[in-house]
Parts: structure tokens; C-alpha cells; sequence
């Protein structure tokens, strides 16, 4: 100590100050040196805790996967119960494709601690096949019949072979017989389980909460370590409810939720949010206008249909109602599935409605157009009718009816003129439930009521062929068909917008989905903790210019 005295007193003053000065920066500089050696020698990694709050516009009523009807029900249900391709050891299919095997993982339990065995299974596909229960599964699983082999293995046998039922195995989920056997299968929706559910999925549920007025506020889940699958990382997971958009988006800007999702047309204000993180995820669903051909001679008519669709400027609709959130299609798929859009020929649809008009005996031309009453749908459905009287259509009248009434009116009674709907395509691209003839009358969902025998034959044969890359060509085939005979005017395709705030981690959408609940396939990669570890992979120092 005395020698660096002596040492500081035989400098001058402004010497001293270079000196300390030297010194700092040397320690700033070690500092830093030493902050970047960490960096480049360890990585984040996920570590287990935390909790995550899901917001969600809408309430719970039956979480229940052989029963959810509504979007909020098959959330919920997609956290709490296992699918039975997780549940599953392994499948096995017969030669002739119409036997599979299913070989359940040993030592499954449920929530409550019960074991989950072959028994449930075929509670779960009894119950669906029960016309009194009304599942909306029910049409997946009619003419199975289903076996119980052993206590983990259960056998299904179709009437014949169906090349996308191995799908519709991996995706079932499975409900506790020992829960729901005691219940009458009318009384079925009517069980508190379905609001406090048992299920082995990758979470449990802990308890919800609710409002005087019976307004359900909030989920809370919580990580079953008992999952057969990847346990979660995030140990809590809460669902939010709010009553609109409005208040949802209100409560991202003040933190009281993490993320949201949206199906329909998201907000303009949503590119606003603070330290928003926002995923465009594709969906399989596309929008269409359907044409009744029953319902008026001129819609019968092919030429006629043409050029209502070929009156509707895509691009347009797209850019200016949907705020290039879509992509224009020009047949029954999703964008990047079909050929690009060409569609747009005012002046085509235009003399080919006035030679329509002469043909017939029609001197006012009037189109009623039916559609959910969806804002956003409404938009297009206004767009779409000044597009058509645009073209020569005298009159263009618009109706939007609530979920009860559009499902009455239309899906049930098919009574409509036109109708602006989504159709949703599974993974395997099966066109039969929207196209085939046998799906023109409810529960099918053929709105056009169309019946081509090539088509028939075609997804029929889609529906047998094990050939993936044959399966791909004739559906192409088969749609350039339904495309080309104008049984619908195919309008755009729309993503699902996911918003998430900057401390979620390990969120990824490699495909597309087909319903909101499968952005959940990953839920246990999510994080939102992590720490820094040191990196075994050698660090390479570059090398020194020559």
C-alpha cells in the first residue's frame, strides 16, 4: 500500500486522473469481455414453473370433448383431455384396412388417480355412437363396431376400409367411464363434471370462478405430472373470459392476460398492442358463397352461377374488407392447395348475366344472400352485392341470422337462395362431407346441393386409396371438377391470428390447423421461465487474418 502511495504522489494530478481513468476502462472492459464469453458459451434453456393466462372471448358450458359444440368448450378440453394417439402404445392396421388394433400405454390414470383403461375407450366411442348423448362426433364413428380385447387393448372394425380413420383415432379423446357411466345419456350435457372436468391430458383441472350474474370469469389449470405425454413446462395455465374483442384487447394492453386468439377478422387496433408478438397461423378453411339451385331457375342455371362468381373482384375483397389478412382461392381449398386466383371478369359476368336475363322469362333479377350475423361476414356479404349489381343483378337483399336461427334455417332446413359460409378441410384434404351427392340434406354439409357421378366416384375412391401421392392428384382432379361446374362462388381463405406477449417462449406453428384448439398440439413446449447454462458444444475461435 505504501509503494502505490508513493507511487500516486509522484504523479502529477492530470497523470492520476489518466491513471484511474485507464483502470475503469480496463474493468469496464474485463466486464465486458467476460459478459460476452458467457454469452457465447451458455444458452437459455426452458425451466418448468410459471404460469401463463390465455384470454378468450365467450364462456364454457359442456368441457367435454364428446359433446364441446362451442370454440371455448373444445379449448379447455384440448388442455384437459388425452388424445388417444398419446394415449396409445401403438396402432395396428389389417391387411384389408378395416380391423385396428389399439394398444393403450401401461399405467394411464385419470385425474382422480383411477386407472385409464380399454374400458374407457369404448365407453367413449358407445357414447358417441348413443343418438340420445347428440355428440357432433357422432357421424365420425357410425358402423364401427368396437371391442374390448384386454384391459389396454380395444379393437375397432369399420364396414369397410376408410384410409382416414386412423386420423379419427389419433384425434379422439377419451372421457372416464367411471364418471359418466352412471349418467343417463340424455342427461349426459346436463353433469357438473362437464364444468369440472377429470381428464389426463396435459393439464388437471384446479378450480374457476365466476361472476354474481353466473358469468364465468376465469379457468385455472395446472400441469398433470401424471401426463403420459411431455409434461408442460408452465405449471399454471388460466383461461380469462371477457364479453367482447373490446374488452379482451383491453386486457392485453393492461397485462392482465398473455395471450389471445382470434378466428374471425382481427381488429385494426390489434397491430397496436404494446409488445405484441403476432402469428399469422394458416387455417383449412375457406369462405364461399353456396347456390341452391332448388331454390330459383336461374340459379340452376351453370352460366348463371359463373357469373356471379366471376363478378366478385377477389383481390378487392381481400385489400379492402379483409385488410389483406386473406388469400383469394378459386376452389373448394385453402390457399396454396389450389391454382392462383383468375377469376375477375366484370365484363364477362356481365354479358352472361344480360344473356341469362333474355333466356328466361326473369325481368327483375333478385338474390336473397343468407350469412351468420359475423361483422366481418357481413362486410364481405355487402361487398359481394355491390360487386353483383355491379354486373346487372337488379336486386341484391342481405340477410344475417344469429347461431340458432342460421343453423335452423340453413343447415337444417337448407332454405336459402345463396348462403356466405366457412368451410373447414381436415389435415387429409377429404372433399366427401362438403361434395359428395349423400351429403346434400342435414347433418351433411353439401349447401349446394351438389351431385356429379365422376365427383362421387372420385372422393369415394380418395376415401380408399392408401397412396397418398394418387389420393393428392385425383382430389385435385375432383375439386378442378366441383371448381369448373360453379356450384359455389369460392371467395378467400383465412389465417388464425394468435397474440401472445414478449415472455412466452417455445411457440411454433409448422402447419396448419383446422380449429382454434389444435394451436394447443404444443402446449407443452410453451415456456415462459428459462436460465442460462453453459453451452457443451465447443465454441470455434475465429481465426486471425493472414
Amino acid at each position: 500500500m505504501g509503494i502505490l502511495s508513493s507511487i500516486l504522489y509522484a504523479l502529477t494530478r492530470k497523470e492520476r486522473i489518466a491513471l484511474v481513468l485507464a483502470l475503469v476502462l480496463f474493468a469496464v472492459a474485463s466486464v465486458t469481455k467476460a459478459v460476452v464469453v458467457v454469452q457465447e458459451r451458455s444458452i437459455f434453456v426452458p425451466v418448468s414453473g410459471g404460469m401463463y393466462r390465455e384470454g378468450v372471448v365467450g364462456q364454457p358450458q359442456v368441457i367435454n370433448p364428446v359433446l364441446s359444440g362451442n370454440q371455448t368448450d373444445q379449448e379447455l378440453s384440448a388442455l384437459l383431455y388425452g388424445r388417444l394417439g398419446v394415449l396409445a402404445d401403438r396402432i395396428e392396421i389389417s391387411e384389408d384396412e378395416r380391423t385396428y388394433t389399439i394398444t393403450l400405454k401401461q399405467d394411464l390414470v385419470w385425474d382422480d388417480g383411477e386407472l385409464l383403461t380399454s374400458d374407457d375407450v369404448v365407453f367413449t366411442v358407445k357414447t358417441i355412437q348413443d343418438p340420445e348423448v347428440r355428440s357432433s362426433l357422432y357421424k365420425n364413428w357410425q358402423g364401427v363396431i368396437v371391442e374390448r380385447i384386454s384391459a389396454l387393448q380395444i379393437k375397432f372394425t369399420l364396414p369397410s376400409p376408410f384410409v382416414f380413420f386412423n386420423d379419427t383415432v389419433a384425434n379422439l379423446s377419451i372421457i372416464p367411464k367411471h364418471v359418466f357411466s352412471t349418467i343417463p345419456a340424455s342427461n349426459i350435457r346436463l353433469s357438473s363434471y362437464n364444468l369440472e372436468p377429470i381428464g389426463s391430458g396435459p393439464y388437471s383441472f384446479r378450480s374457476f370462478s365466476k361472476r354474481r350474474d353466473g358469468f364465468i370469469t376465469e379457468y385455472r389449470l395446472v400441469a398433470n405430472e401424471d401426463y403420459v405425454g411431455d409434461t408442460p413446462y408452465i405449471e399454471e395455465f388460466y383461461f380469462r373470459f371477457y364479453e367482447d374483442d373490446e374488452a379482451l384487447m383491453g386486457a392485453f394492453r393492461t397485462r392482465d392476460i398473455d395471450g389471445f386468439g382470434i378466428l374471425s377478422l382481427p381488429n385494426e387496433g390489434i397491430r397496436e398492442l404494446p409488445n405484441a408478438q403476432i402469428i399469422q397461423i394458416p387455417m383449412t378453411r375457406y369462405y364461399a358463397v353456396f347456390f341452391n339451385p332448388k331454390a330459383t331457375s336461374m340459379l340452376k342455371n351453370e352460366t348463371f352461377r359463373e357469373a356471379l362468381s366471376l363478378a366478385i373482384d377477389k383481390d378487392a375483397l381481400v385489400n379492402d374488407v379483409l385488410r389483406n389478412e386473406g388469400n383469394p382461392i378459386d376452389g373448394p381449398f385453402y390457399a396454396d392447395i389450389g391454382p392462383v386466383y383468375e377469376g375477375f371478369d366484370p365484363e364477362r359476368a356481365a354479358d352472361l348475366i344480360t344473356e341469362a336475363k333474355e333466356d328466361s322469362d326473369t325481368k327483375t333479377l333478385v338474390i336473397k344472400l343468407m350469412m351468420p350475423d359475423v361483422p366481418f361476414i357481413k362486410d364481405v356479404a355487402e361487398f359481394i352485392k355491390n360487386e353483383w349489381k355491379e354486373a346487372g343483378v337488379d336486386e341484391v337483399t342481405t340477410i344475417s341470422l344469429n347461431n340458432e336461427d342460421f343453423f335452423s334455417v340453413v343447415l337444417r332446413e337448407r332454405n336459402y337462395e345463396a348462403v356466405l359460409f366457412g368451410n373447414v378441410l381436415e389435415h387429409n384434404l377429404d372433399l366427401f362431407p362438403f361434395w359428395h351427392s349423400s351429403e346434400r340434406f342435414y347433418p351433411g354439409l353439401n349447401l349446394s346441393f351438389y351431385a356429379d357421378d365422376a365427383v362421387d366416384i372420385a372422393l369415394e375412391d380418395i376415401r380408399q386409396n392408401g397412396n397418398v401421392t394418387d389420393r393428392r392428384e385425383e382430389f385435385i382432379r375432383a375439386a378442378m371438377r366441383i371448381q369448373k361446374n360453379t356450384p359455389a362462388a369460392f371467395l378467400f381463405s383465412l389465417p388464425y391470428t394468435y397474440v401472445h406477449g414478449s415472455r412466452l417462449y417455445g411457440v411454433s406453428f409448422d402447419s396448419f390447423i383446422t380449429v382454434p384448439s389444435e394451436r394447443f398440439r404444443n402446449v407443452t413446449s410453451w415456456y415462459v421461465t428459462r436460465a442460462r447454462v453453459l453451452n457443451n458444444q465447443p465454441i470455434v475461435e475465429p481465426k486471425p487474418s493472414q
